[in-house]
């Protein structure tokens, strides 16, 4: 596999600042993840580098959309973009 371009984060290939979690979803963070940890990656995972306050911030949004931090199914079961804000707005 080819590392990512320059401009993108060197560990999950997506471009974000660097106090912003990683993408979990990202073939490329999950496969560099499986292969140093041996298991698949979490949000909890994606944010661990992150400030506190942006810690929290993810935390407060993803759980409020149905999402366990801790779970392997970084998508909580979310089929479409209309579904998560259905979920956001009843939070």
């Amino acid at each position: 596999m080819l590392p990512p371009s320059r401009d993108k984060c060197q560990i999950c290939a997506v471009a974000h600042d660097p106090d912003q979690p990683h993408n979990p979803q990202s073939f490329f963070y999950k496969w560099h993840f499986a292969t140093q940890w041996k298991r698949t990656p979490t949000w909890a995972d994606a944010m661990a580098h992150c400030p506190e306050k942006v810690r929290l911030e993810w935390t407060e949004m993803l759980t409020g959309a149905g999402i366990d931090i801790n779970a392997s199914d970084v998508t909580g079961g979310i089929q479409s973009q209309e579904e998560l804000d259905t979920r956001l707005d009843n939070a």
